[in-house]
Parts: structure tokens; C-alpha cells; sequence
């Protein structure tokens, strides 16, 4: 499918996430000679002039109070995750549409139904993310009255004391805040929501196929012919070539992300145990902490749950083939070579979505990773007798 095919497809179940990306500045319209593409052209360059300036600017935030690294680091790999992947979308932005108007097209022909399955669950998943960017713009504007205003203008515009007013100081801060969480949380998180959509969608094509394979086998008004075997080994094929192409454009992106929240996590819980945790102590604070790490996890494990269903899903349908195979044993020659080939595909291709092709995101991989960033949570209120001693007061 062309791009001036796309431009005349709806991608219905992606309207809304559209619709959030050109408010993010991540989308222009394929059409050229309309005012929209000029304009959307202007915002896009607008915000991704914002992410760098923004990531350079907390980069020499940390070099200019290097004391306070703990506290910013976070929003540091934030700042430079959305700057990085924000570039790579938008370089990749044409050819991703492309296949997914491709593989939208196929799956209306294989599963109108789940179609319909994915557009809700989309924009379930789209409604979401406005929800947790709502309650992070609200906390944001309730924790900037406890900060220091002329303490933070020193240190994040390098002991610049040209703001007297204390209005415009707090509007100065409120405004930094709230641009830093609107683009660069807002980019960062609908980026990962687009991924998260296309696994869903993935996940329900297979799904579909393997259900249809299921009911097919269990009828028994006819028999399964070597045909019907080549044919289900070249849809799952296809299907397979759309988790590959998929993952050539997003590996990177994958791994960028990851890096980005498993850094992110360990460096908080470092935050959190350091001898100044009575930073966090007030509700302000707490309420600003509390949502900064439930963004961490909640899209650890939606990221890797979401990704390794495709995996599971592609290979699911292996134990029905062999029990058929088992059950049903036959001589006819090209169906027992169909077979062959079937499950030999099923076999030998891993059929999943990677990071950087370093590791196939799969169920083992997640937990591998939460035994890993938990024991480091152990090991570092071990070594730090304050953690210990509250931690104590708190239990007993």
C-alpha cells in the first residue's frame, strides 16, 4: 500500500492516537498544498526544537549543581529518551503508517470483528494516557507552590536572579514544569502507546488465526487436506513478516525505552533511600513521586506483557497442529510434507518483537529483570543505615 493509498484509508481503531500525536507534533498531513501541512510542519519543528533545547538545557543542569544529579537524573533519561525517539518516529513516521494501513487492510479481510476488538481496546489505551497526563499536569501545578521558586530559578537558569517579581517567578517555574511534562512525558508515552497498539493488534490477528485453525480442525464434516495446511502456513507467514518489518522499525526505539525505564527506576529507588528522603516526606512531593514511578512500572509491564503476547500467540497454535498430526495420522504424501513444513516453521522461526535484537521481549525476560531490580532495591537499603532504620520504624 502507497502513501496515497494510506491517505484515503480511515485507520479507524487509530483515530484518536492519531488525532494525540498531532497534538504531540508528531504527525503531518500527506496532503501539501492544504494550510494543515504548513502549520503542522511549523508545530512539529516547534516541539522537536523544544525536546532538544529542553534535554540540553537539564544536561547542563546536572554539570552546573552536579549535587543535586540524583534528583534530576530522571527526568534527564526522560528528556533525551523523547528527543531520540521522537527523531527516529519521525524519520520512520511514513513507512510505519504504510504497513500499518498494510496490515489493517489484511486483517479486515481475515477478522472484520477484530477490528472492532482493536479500535476499542486503542482508544481505551489512548484515553488512558490523557488520563495519566491530566493527573501529572494537576500534581504538577499542586507541587510548584512547595517548590523553592527562587532556589529553583538559581539553579535550573544557572544563578540567573533576573526574575524579582514573585508572580512571575511562580509563572516561570509552572511554565517549565508544565511544557516539560506536556512534551516531553506526552511524546514519550503516546510513542510508546503506538507501539503498544500495534502489539495488541498483532496479538489479535494471531489470535484469530489460531481459533480459526482450532474450529477447523475440529470439524468434522471434512477432513484437512494438504491444502488447507499450505494455506494456513502462508497467512501465519504473513502474519509473521508484519511482526518482523514491525520490529526492524522499532527495535531501537524498544531498546531506547527500556534502558530509559529500568535506568529510571533504579535511580529513584536510589533517590528514595539517600539520606535526604525527607524531601519526599510532604504530600506535594509524595503525590509527584508516586506518579513518576507508577509511570515507570505500569509501562514495564505493558510494554513487556503487551510484546510477549505476540510472541505466545504466534506460536500457540503449535500444540493443536501436533495433536492433529497425532491424531489423525494419514499417508498421503503432501499433506504429512505440508504438515512437515508447518510445524518446522513454528519450530525454527522466533516470531516476536526485540530490543536492538539484544533479547526477544518474552515473559522470562520480564521477570528476569524484576529479580534483578529488586534484589539492587535490597541491596541498596542494606547498605544504607537511615533506609534500614526507617524501614524498621515503619514494620514494627
Amino acid at each position: 500500500m502507497t502513501g496515497d493509498q494510506l491517505g484515503n484509508y480511515e485507520l479507524r481503531p487509530y483515530r484518536l492516537l492519531l488525532l494525540s500525536f498531532f497534538s504531540m507534533g508528531l504527525q503531518i498531513p500527506r496532503k501539501r498544498d492544504s494550510l494543515s501541512w504548513y502549520i503542522s510542519v511549523i508545530w512539529t519543528g516547534l516541539v522537536v526544537c523544544f525536546l532538544h533545547i529542553y534535554s540540553l538545557h537539564m544536561i547542563a543542569v546536572c554539570i552546573w549543581h552536579w549535587q543535586h544529579l540524583w534528583e534530576n537524573m530522571t527526568l534527564v533519561l526522560r528528556n533525551i529518551a523523547a528527543s531520540v525517539t521522537a527523531d527516529m518516529y519521525l524519520v520512520n513516521r511514513k513507512r510505519m503508517w504504510d504497513l500499518v494501513a498494510e496490515m489493517e487492510s489484511f486483517s479486515q479481510l481475515l477478522s472484520p470483528e477484530k477490528s472492532r476488538q482493536l479500535t476499542r481496546q486503542v482508544s481505551i489505551l489512548t484515553l488512558g494516557v490523557w488520563f495519566y497526563m491530566l493527573l501529572a499536569l494537576t500534581s504538577t501545578n499542586y507541587v510548584v507552590p512547595e517548590v523553592p521558586v527562587h532556589e529553583y530559578l538559581e539553579d535550573h537558569y544557572y544563578g540567573s536572579q533576573t526574575v524579582n517579581g514573585s508572580i512571575a517567578a511562580y509563572l516561570l517555574v509552572l511554565s517549565d514544569w508544565n511544557l516539560s511534562n506536556y512534551f516531553a512525558w506526552g511524546v514519550l508515552t503516546f510513542l510508546i502507546a503506538f507501539f503498544l497498539s500495534i502489539c495488541t493488534s498483532l496479538r489479535l490477528n494471531f489470535q484469530h488465526f489460531n481459533n480459526q485453525f482450532r474450529k477447523f480442525v475440529a470439524d468434522n464434516t471434512r477432513p484437512v487436506t494438504a491444502t488447507d495446511l499450505q494455506l494456513m502456513r502462508v497467512l501465519h507467514s504473513q502474519l509473521a513478516a508484519f511482526v518482523t518489518r514491525f520490529d526492524e522499525l522499532f527495535t531501537r526505539m524498544v531498546f531506547i525505552w527500556y534502558a530509559t525505564i529500568i535506568t529510571s527506576f533504579c535511580v529513584e529507588i536510589t533517590a528514595l533511600l539517600r539520606s535526604d528522603v525527607e524531601e519526599m516526606s510532604t504530600l506535594a512531593g509524595g503525590i509527584f513521586y508516586g506518579l513518576r514511578i507508577l509511570y515507570i512500572v505500569v509501562f514495564f509491564i505493558m510494554l513487556s506483557v503487551l510484546s510477549s503476547l505476540v510472541n505466545e500467540e504466534a506460536h500457540d497454535v503449535l500444540h493443536s497442529l501436533q495433536n492433529t498430526i497425532c491424531i489423525h495420522p494419514t499417508t498421503d504424501h503432501p499433506y504429512n510434507i505440508q504438515a512437515e513444513l508447518l510445524v518446522t516453521q513454528l519450530n525454527s522461526s522466533v516470531v516476536g518483537l526485540s530490543a536492538w535484537n539484544v533479547f526477544i521481549i518474552n515473559r522470562g525476560f520480564m521477570l528476569t529483570v524484576l529479580g534483578a531490580v529488586i534484589s539492587y532495591g535490597v541491596l541498596i537499603i542494606q547498605l544504607n543505615p537511615k533506609a534500614m532504620k526507617k524501614l524498621s520504624g515503619i514494620t514494627s
